[in-house]
C-alpha cells in the first residue's frame, strides 16, 4: 500500500486508488490508546479503532477499505 500524506489518499501497490483518510482530530499513532487487538489502536475522541495501514498489504487492504 502507498500512502500520500498530503492528500490523505491510501493506494494499492500498482497505482489503484483505496479510500481516502480523514480525521478532524488529527492525533499522531502515539496519541492512541493500545487495545488488545494487535490490528490498531483506539482513538479516545471518536471511539473508533485505527488499523495501522503500513502493516497491511493489498489483500488485506481490500477488505478493510470495501464500504
Amino acid at each position: 500500500m502507498k500512502y500520500n500524506p498530503i492528500t490523505k489518499e491510501i493506494y494499492r501497490d500498482e497505482g489503484a486508488f483505496l479510500k481516502k483518510l480523514h480525521c478532524t482530530v488529527a492525533k499522531q499513532w502515539e496519541e492512541l490508546s493500545a487495545t488488545n487487538s494487535l490490528k490498531g489502536k483506539l482513538c479516545d475522541h471518536c471511539q473508533t479503532t485505527i488499523l495501522y495501514t503500513a502493516l497491511l498489504n493489498n489483500i488485506k487492504s481490500k477488505k478493510f477499505t470495501t464500504d
